[in-house]
């Protein structure tokens, strides 16, 4: 499987380097990335983090999402 940061690179037209300046806490699992004023998770399941990413959905491009899925949140 592909790291999260390689996903929403391809997703976004990226470098995977550039997604990875954007990872908001550095230990959590899944990695969230804040990236303008949206949160992004690639995950299964859906994220479960304190203080952010209230109200999670599905991302509508999940092309390169494979056997995961593509989580944002607009907080």
């Amino acid at each position: 499987m592909k790291r999260a940061n390689h996903i929403l690179a391809a997703t976004f037209g990226w470098d995977a380097s550039e997604v990875s300046e954007y990872r908001y806490q550095k230990y959590q699992s899944p990695a969230v990335y804040n990236i303008s004023d949206k949160y992004f998770a690639v995950s299964k399941t859906i994220p479960k983090h304190k203080g952010v990413g209230q109200g999670w959905y599905k991302y509508q491009d999940q092309f390169f999402a494979e056997n995961t899925v593509i989580w944002v949140s607009d907080n």
